[in-house]
């Protein structure tokens, strides 16, 4: 299996749970703890998602070098901002 599509692959795994746990923060709240989740751990595992998907984005051959620095610059930003939230919520 070529890197190509385990990329495609892992990228469509991560669109799907992006979209699964924005609709369960928006539009159904109320199974989020038939899932074992509070609405923090799901605003958390969208941004961890949100990250992965920018880093993702450095992989792709059509992307110029700047735009791949700049991915991979955002997803540490995104990463960084999602363990902040998960520091506050602690206190």
């Amino acid at each position: 299996m070529s890197w190509r599509k385990v990329i495609f692959y892992i990228n469509v795994v991560t669109i799907t749970l992006f979209f699964c746990f924005l609709g369960l923060l928006f539009l159904w709240p109320e199974y989020i703890p038939f899932f074992y989740l509070t609405h923090n751990t799901c605003r958390l595992a969208i941004m961890q998602l949100i990250s992965l998907m920018l880093l993702l984005a450095f992989f792709q051959q059509h992307l110029s070098y700047r735009w791949k620095v700049l991915c991979v610059i955002a997803s540490f930003i995104v990463l960084a901002e999602a363990w902040l939230m998960l520091e506050l919520w602690r206190f």
